[in-house]
């Protein structure tokens, strides 16, 4: 048998770095994908105050057409802002899920090298427990011959 001894340690450690950057990485997306998701519900709340100002001022009796004009305005500007935040929100969602899938695949690689660490951990132990039980077995053996040989046994 070769005495080779893969070492573990180097690609065990470089597997965590990985993994502990795909956390990271997952955690600076989420973070991102809140925020914006924050600020899609926060224009979500200003349309809704700015339709029922319009529906205050229709309901008025006099209509001041400039400061309807206005409100209009700022709702349609705040519709298109709304659009871009939802595909952020949706751009955000997938990096969320991109980095996600990396992170399980990173843990994964851990997980295997482990594995395979403690794999042959267990099969070294079993060979030296092996060639052990040999040796005892060959020391009983030779005993045996060299009492059996003198004529005690």
């Amino acid at each position: 048998m070769s005495a080779f001894v893969f070492r573990w340690e180097t690609p065990l450690r470089i597997r965590r770095q990985e993994r502990e950057q795909r956390r990271l990485q997952l955690a600076e997306a989420l973070e991102r994908w809140q925020k914006t998701t924050q600020r899609l519900t926060h224009r979500r709340d200003a349309r809704r105050l700015m339709t029922d100002r319009l529906r205050g001022l229709r309901l008025a009796g006099r209509v001041d057409l400039h400061a309807l004009r206005l409100q209009y305005q700022r709702r349609e500007r705040i519709d298109r802002q709304i659009l871009v935040l939802e595909q952020e929100t949706g751009c955000h969602h997938e990096q969320v899920e991109t980095c996600r899938g990396a992170l399980l695949d990173a843990d994964r690689a851990v997980r295997v090298i482990e594995k395979l660490r403690h794999r042959e951990a267990e099969r070294r132990q079993r060979q030296q427990q092996e060639s052990e039980t040999e040796q005892l077995d060959q020391a009983g053996t030779t005993s045996w011959l060299a009492r059996w040989g003198a004529g005690d046994a």
